[in-house]
């Protein structure tokens, strides 16, 4: 068959990228990829392991000159995201993708193309296979599952690591942008009982949903420091504001999607006396209109409506809606610590993300971020406590740490004078509160003993994830070239 591409340069990292679009990768689908890659590194003489998660670690001896060298891992995940347009007839675990040449671009035709984070695999194989680019020692490691939760990543043993210098290949090919940080998270999952019992007297009371809506949503580690609403927080305000008028009684709470979402909608069933029924819907009316304005710029189409429903055979007891509506009042949501004065960068925050009646029990679920391990320590405190006051089971799920920022690492001094020798500028520090793979190796290397140092950059895709993914051509040698010089600069 031929290649496509074979004309573009660099010619290598070019064919090994078009190899890869031939070998299926997608998210958990990445076997026949990781065992091309063990027999790769086995027709190479190089030293190679597969793990039981089937990443692959491939090791190669330093060129002659430079054996005193430390020792640089170079990272990139296999697995891509796999979209096809409607109509499209193609089979991810088996079909090779349709690539082709679009002007500067390489591209896919109705499906995705894997440049994330085929790039950074490609450039690894083109290193691993040259006789001609000076380097360390090295070792690539090929790691799966990214794309739905750096599983691969997370389970890389602890003792696998040979170098503390860590090189990732998943970011922007601006290289004077220097991704420092990301954030560790873990889900806040809050139960609390409803004690239900039938409605008392329902012919005299009237139900009503109030409903929010209407919230500019979106991922929670990059749009909560725009300081919008969120439909569960404001929910909560709202049922707060009208209990302290207003004989409420719940029935039903639901709100949001995911934990790492911002929540959209959220909605309650309420029961009231009639005879509060006119006030009350006034009241609703006005305390919308005041929130409502407080979120213009963020917000500009949210709305908070009230309906009447049929009456819901039964509701929370009186003491617990107290409690709860209390909870989900004060219950915390957004940023709370930022990285400098001009709040533009996220520190540690909190989403409330689903809002869910699951029978006898409500169960909210938030996200919490941090990139520094202190401040996720404090607030698991803190918001156990504020749990305990208010008799609400808490459960901490699946906490990791952070990439924490070190401006002062050699690594990070080693890459500024690089970048200021070749571009004549200070770096930009940038600080993920999103999660990023080297948070997850660094965490794993500090169970081995490895003080694992990194940075982050690479050949970009844009628009990725979509069938409008497209790789930049002239990207690629930029990238190489500036990963040759990183090679032979650091210490």
């Amino acid at each position: 068959m031929d290649y496509v591409l074979k004309d573009l340069e660099p010619k290598k990292m070019w064919r090994f990228f078009e190899e890869l679009t031939r070998i299926p990768h997608g998210s958990y689908y990445e076997k026949q990829l990781s065992d091309w890659l063990v027999n790769f590194a086995k027709e190479r003489g190089l030293k190679v392991k597969q793990d039981a998660a089937m990443n692959v670690l491939i090791s190669k001896p330093a060129t002659p000159g430079m054996e005193n060298k430390k020792t640089i891992m170079i990272q990139a995940h296999m697995d891509m995201v796999c979209v096809k347009d409607e109509g499209v007839e193609h089979d991810f675990t088996k079909d090779p993708l349709p690539i082709y040449i679009d002007g500067d671009y390489v591209k896919s035709r109705g499906t995705s193309l894997g440049g994330d984070n085929g790039n950074g695999v490609a450039m690894m194989l083109t290193i691993l296979d040259s006789d001609d680019i000076p380097h360390p020692n090295i070792q690539c490691i090929f790691t799966t599952a990214e794309e739905v939760g750096m599983t691969g990543a997370s389970q890389l043993e602890p003792d696998c690591f040979e170098g503390e210098y860590l090189l990732n290949l998943d970011g922007g090919d601006d290289f004077t942008e220097m991704f420092l940080s990301c954030a560790g998270l873990h889900n806040d999952l809050y139960r609390f009982p409803k004690n239900a019992a039938a409605v008392a007297n329902a012919d005299e009371k009237v139900a009503y949903e109030l409903f929010v809506g209407g919230i500019n949503s979106g991922h929670s580690a990059f749009v909560i420091v725009n300081f919008g609403g969120n439909a569960i927080k404001q929910l909560g305000e709202v049922l707060s504001s009208l209990e302290e008028k207003f004989a409420i009684e719940l029935a039903t709470v639901k709100g949001g999607s995911k934990a790492n979402v911002i929540a959209k909608e959220a909605k309650a069933t309420v029961v009231v006396p009639k005879t509060e029924a006119a006030a009350f819907e006034a009241a609703v009316k006005e305390l919308a209109a005041k929130i409502c304005i407080e979120y213009t710029e963020s917000d500009p189409e949210m709305f908070i409506e009230l309906n009447p429903i049929a009456m819901p055979e039964t509701v929370m007891e009186k003491e617990q809606t107290s409690k709860f509506i209390a909870f989900l009042d004060i219950c915390q949501n957004g940023v709370f610590y930022f990285f400098r004065p001009e709040k533009d960068n996220p520190k540690t925050s909190s989403n409330m993300g689903i809002l869910e009646d699951q029978g006898d029990v409500i169960m909210l679920t938030c996200m919490f971020r941090s990139n520094s391990d202190f401040l996720h320590d404090e607030y698991i405190r803190k918001l156990t406590r504020i749990s305990k006051a208010f008799g609400v089971d808490h459960e901490v799920e699946g906490k990791s740490l952070a990439w924490e920022y070190r401006p002062d690492s050699d690594l990070v001094r080693m890459y500024s004078a690089l970048v200021e020798k070749e571009y004549g500028v200070k770096p930009t520090h940038v600080m993920a509160h999103g999660g990023v793979e080297p948070g997850q190796i660094i965490e794993r290397g500090k169970l081995g003993g490895k003080n694992i140092q990194a940075v982050v950059f690479g050949a970009a895709s844009l628009d990725v994830h979509s069938t409008a993914e497209r790789v930049y051509i002239p990207g690629y040698q930029k990238a190489l070239d500036w990963m040759k010089k990183i090679l032979v600069s650091l210490d």
